[in-house]
């Protein structure tokens, strides 16, 4: 006889004993609700624990995806590059608000945005949105300072006035000086802190939002002020930190947080501020009748320097990071430098982790692409230190992970993509569709065996199409053959590949011609 207990997440315990005879190996337990459930199981004197999760069979969908021959269009944006007559030089959250208000009254469905990750705010050098501190917040430089409350007749008003020639040339710099925006949001959004009800503890909607942050939101915050701290010291990287520092809850970093407690509550607002802009943003897309609304990208991973790694180090597997072999896009392999969570860690705390990083993506968003998606099923990881050549393929849990994307796709009413350009796993695609997951599609790489685009109607139902992404030329670069120019320049290319590239992209814009 074996003796079982379920709790689910609300800590509701339900029991039970079965009786095992014969060649049954098994028993039945309850019907469980949507959720996670840990299940443990006891037999004499051995105990054995998992986790159960409960989830839908697919992804959440709207309605109207039912129908046959259904679609939607929608637009794409580089946040960082969208501009307006209110902004500093980059683009914010509510200037996302204003474009995906335009698009959806011209009748579009969504608003794709670049991941909207936290970065570094004592290191603005670090822009790359696919290498954040966190993914589990926003980044703060994209907060519009005119749209807060209580920032008209403020002191930060007055500063914003007195910075108005910065400002300027700031805008007219042909790039995004990352830098220079925070050098002057970084005192406007202290002053006005300095002037607020949130600092003196009388904001209901910040003490809120603490609470729900809870311990992720702290150590967050915690961090931020550290690297303030030690910037100040001259110690700008995480490993040039004292030994007690460079890992959330120690006996030291506890005491930091409670002597600076006011510059924590500080980062901890910001966070605040930001969350309560991308919301707004989301209600003005929803507003115009949008069936998506905001869409948004989670990054693969996060910088070992950062406050995601910081936070929970075990969770990540040590001295590796993330990558890819060698393909035709990158002949020599790719090394992103990100670490990976630790497969065998997930699968002992119920992919708490991923969990987390998955809501918190989804939070505001009507769809959600998930980055390098073969991450659900394996990972290339790389030696620190070594090269492409000396990686190897490490699997993840790769059904659980699916089940939580199903479980909180419906809970936050979120779609999701899953970015599954390069070598699938053996039965990844089947997968997915039977999930319910969106693949995606990019126009350059759909082509017939003769070489030829595809149709329209050749391409899957189930599929985001794109014209490009992220990491790939610009389809007027494209066209123009920039990026033959540029990987010939990096000698990525020698000189006969390419030409024979320049060559055959002549035949491929009389094709799209």
């Amino acid at each position: 006889t074996v003796n079982w207990r379920l709790v689910d997440e609300r800590g509701s315990a339900r029991e039970g004993r079965a009786a095992l005879s014969g060649d049954t190996a098994g028993f039945e337990l309850p019907p469980l609700t949507p959720g996670y459930h840990h299940l443990t199981v006891t037999l004499g004197d051995r105990t054995a624990q998992a986790w159960i999760i409960s989830a839908p069979q697919r992804c959440w969908r709207p309605r109207a995806y039912a129908d046959e021959g259904a679609s939607d269009w929608g637009l794409a944006a580089q946040l960082y590059g969208l501009r307006s007559d209110d902004n500093l030089g980059i683009g914010t959250y509510a200037d996302a608000g204003h474009a995906a208000h335009d698009a959806g009254l011209r009748g579009a469905s969504f608003l794709g945005l670049s991941p909207v990750h936290a970065l570094f705010s004592a290191d603005r050098t670090k822009i790359s949105p696919y290498s954040p501190s966190s993914r589990l917040f926003l980044d703060t430089l994209f907060i519009a300072p005119r749209s807060l409350p209580g920032f008209a007749g403020s002191r930060a008003e007055a500063l914003l006035l007195e910075m108005a020639p910065r400002v300027e040339a700031i805008r007219d710099a042909a790039l995004v000086d990352h830098q220079g925006v925070w050098d002057v949001l970084s005192p406007v959004l202290r002053a006005l802190w300095d002037e607020s009800d949130a600092k003196r503890g009388a904001d209901a909607g910040f003490t809120a939002f603490r609470a729900e942050g809870g311990e992720d939101l702290q150590s967050h915050a915690t961090f931020e002020a550290l690297s303030e701290h030690f910037k100040g010291q001259g110690a700008q990287w995480l490993g040039d930190w004292p030994e007690a520092y460079r890992r959330a809850g120690t006996e030291a970093v506890v005491a930091f947080a409670e002597e600076h407690r006011d510059a924590v509550s500080y980062h901890a607002w910001l966070q605040y501020l930001a969350d309560r802009q991308l919301a707004d943003a989301s209600a003005r897309a929803l507003a115009t009748g949008m069936r998506i609304g905001l869409y948004r990208d989670l990054a693969v991973g996060a910088d070992r320097g950062g406050s995601e790694i910081w936070s929970h180090p075990e969770r990540f597997a040590d001295r590796v990071s993330i990558g890819a072999p060698p393909d035709l896009l990158a002949p020599k392999g790719q090394d992103w430098g990100l670490p990976a969570f630790d497969p065998l860690e997930m699968e002992r705390d119920g992919l708490a982790a991923f969990r987390a990083l998955v809501r918190a993506n989804m939070r505001h968003a009507g769809a959600i692409r998930i980055d390098h998606a073969f991450q659900l099923a394996r990972l290339f990881l790389i030696p620190l230190g070594g090269g492409a050549k000396d990686g190897a393929y490490v699997a993840m849990p790769f059904e659980p992970m699916i089940a939580v994307l199903r479980l909180e796709s419906h809970r936050n009413k979120c779609l999701v993509i899953a970015e599954d350009l390069g070598t699938a796993p053996q039965g990844f695609s089947d997968a997915l569709m039977q999930a319910g997951i969106l693949s995606y599609r990019i126009l350059a790489f759909e082509r017939e065996q003769d070489g030829r685009f595809k149709a329209p109607d050749a391409y899957p139902r189930d599929a985001l199409t794109a014209i490009t992404t992220h990491d790939l030329p610009t389809f007027v670069g494209w066209w123009r053959g920039v990026d033959t120019d540029t990987r010939q320049s990096l000698g990525l290319y020698d000189a006969e590949r390419a030409e024979a590239e320049r060559t055959e992209r002549v035949t491929e814009r009389r094709r799209l011609s």
